[in-house]
Formats: structure tokens, sequence, C-alpha cells
């Protein structure tokens, strides 16, 4: 059976920003969807909110995605694929990071997700998967969380899909621009939601649609083309030996 990690913060956890107190149910969040299509491949959840790449959180213990990186992966080897989705935490204005210094952050994440020091037990070096945070909203002032985030936040989010598209290219990883979707329909401008609205036709027109066809818009679209490698097909299939 092949194992797929989803490594992430709230978006992935399936925190909901129109509703707090209630995290969506296992098989609406995104992860659980996708998982849905692929009932012979174990997919495991690794989603906390708050969780950044490589910063250090004074409030919230244990956010430092760099830091559980390595135990985390030791505890779920052998892995076949590494989905990872950070980087919207990182961008909170207390850290006072840079497009440079949140890039730098995943290059150094990915050279240990790539790392033989991780997975020499199995001698089984997984396949990455990069995808670039989704876009805040235009109207963060009016979010619960301004002060946490705010306009230069949205700047540095934005910055971020240009960088994580070379890294991807420089460690051979598949690329996903998250972007492409948006937090707007949330009141709180940061997370997504069951009602996030679906992206452009031109995204769809480009991404593997035979293979996500029976997903809800608002998941197919955080993937809107799952490979940024030069093979045809979709990346999950590919890797998963799965038909589209």
């Amino acid at each position: 059976m092949k194992n797929v990690l989803f490594y992430g913060d709230s978006n992935t956890w399936g925190y909901q920003g129109d509703d707090p107190m209630h995290r969506l149910d296992a098989d609406k969040r995104y992860t659980g969807v996708v998982a849905a299509q692929f009932p012979d491949v174990h997919f495991i959840e690794e989603g906390l909110c708050g969780r950044t790449i490589c910063s250090t959180d004074p409030i919230d213990y244990g956010r430092n995605g760099m830091a559980m990186l390595p135990a985390l992966l030791a505890t779920h080897d052998p892995l076949d694929v590494i989905v990872i989705m950070l980087g919207t935490n990182d961008s909170k204005t207390m850290y006072g990071h840079s497009p440079f210094t949140i890039s730098d952050a995943m290059d150094r994440t990915i050279k240990l997700m790539q790392s033989p020091l991780l997975w020499s037990n199995t001698m089984q070096k997984p396949q990455i998967l990069l995808v670039a945070p989704p876009k805040m909203g235009e109207n963060l002032a009016d979010s619960v969380y301004y002060g946490m985030f705010n306009e230069s936040s949205a700047a540095l989010i934005r910055a971020l899909p240009a960088r994580f598209r070379t890294l991807a290219e420089k460690y051979g990883c598949a690329f996903v621009d998250g972007s492409a979707v948006t937090a707007a329909k949330c009141s709180d401008q940061i997370h997504l939601t069951q009602r996030s609205t679906p992206c452009s036709a031109g995204s769809l027109r480009t991404s593997c649609a035979s293979c996500f066809n029976p997903l809800p818009e608002s998941i197919r679209h955080l993937f809107p083309r799952f490979c940024h490698l030069t093979k045809p097909g979709c990346f999950f299939c590919r890797i998963l030996s799965t038909a589209c």
C-alpha cells in the first residue's frame, strides 16, 4: 500500500474561520476528499493550527515545522509522497520574515525531507509535492486576526508562489500554486471554507480534470495542476500507479 503524508497548518487540520468551534469532518477536509479518490492508498494527515515552516511561536509550543519534521517522518516511514503546504503562519507580523527568508526556510525543509538520515531504515525516498499557500482575502483589516496578520503578511504570501516554483524545479519536486485559491469567502480572510470560490476556468483546463472531476470545486481548485514535472499525467496517478 502506498503512503501519502499531508504536512500543513490549520487549512490542512480543517479549521473553519466562519465556525471556529467546529473542525471540518474528516471527509470534508481537502485531505479526506482527495483520499476518497484513492481507496487503496493510505493518507496521513499531519495538520496543526499555527504550524510554521521554521518559526518558533513564543506562545503556542510545537509549531515549528522544521523542528517537528524529523520525528514525524520517522514515525510514518516509509512514505511515497509528502504533500507540504506551509508558509501562511510564517507571515505573521511577530516573525518579521521576508519572502527570501520564508523561501530559504522551505529550501532547507525540502533538503531535510530528502535527507537519507530520515528514511534510511527503509531506503525509500519520498516524492515531494510542494504547495504554495492560498492567498489572503483583500479585506484583511476586517479580520479577527488583523494585527497578527496585516497587509505585509498578504504581500508575503503573494510573493511565495514564484519562489516555491523555483525551489520545486531546483529539487525535482512537483509544484502546485495554491494561491489560485483565496480565503476571501471566509470572514477571517485567512482560512479556506467549504464555500471557497473556484479558480478561473483557465486553471481548470490546465488541471488533470479527469482524475479529480468527482471532487467538489472548492477542493479541486486547491490543486489546479498537480504536476509541474515534464512527464504527462496527474502527479498522484503517476506516483501511486493509478490510471487517470
